[in-house]
């Protein structure tokens, strides 16, 4: 088999794309002095544990409480995809033999949810606005 990319895009109205990368970080100030250092803009969203960058294609953000990995674990970082309607995602997720990591819940007006696909691969979703 030869390795190539195609013009194939999944046409799945459910999920609709990489919305949101959010990295696990240990301290705010120094991540928020140097990506907006980087990014050449001060966060669109700023919290005590959290602070987001919007970007042309999505969101960045940078968490000290990240919602998947426990104490005394190495922070987990997790990319959000963006879907039509969480239930329904979660739903088709956890039937394909997915499973949760915490319950459906909301963020600034967004509802979040977090599964771990069959090869422990935590997967966050994130229903459109």
């Amino acid at each position: 088999m030869t390795d190539r990319i195609n013009d194939a895009v999944a046409v799945d109205q459910g999920f609709l794309g990489a919305g949101a990368v959010i990295y696990a970080v240990r301290e705010i100030a120094p991540v928020r002095e140097f990506y907006t250092r980087v990014f050449r803009a001060e966060p669109a969203f700023v919290a005590d544990t959290f602070i987001g960058y919007r970007l042309p294609m999505g969101w960045v953000g940078f968490d000290t409480d990240p919602p998947f990995g426990g104490a005394g674990s190495d922070p987990q970082s997790i990319a959000y995809l963006t879907v039509a309607d969480i239930f329904d995602a979660v739903s088709r997720m956890v039937a394909a033999g997915a499973r949760m990591h915490g319950d459906i819940h909301e963020f600034d007006g967004t509802k979040l949810a977090i599964v771990v696909d069959p090869w422990g691969n935590a997967v966050g979703l994130s229903e459109a606005q």
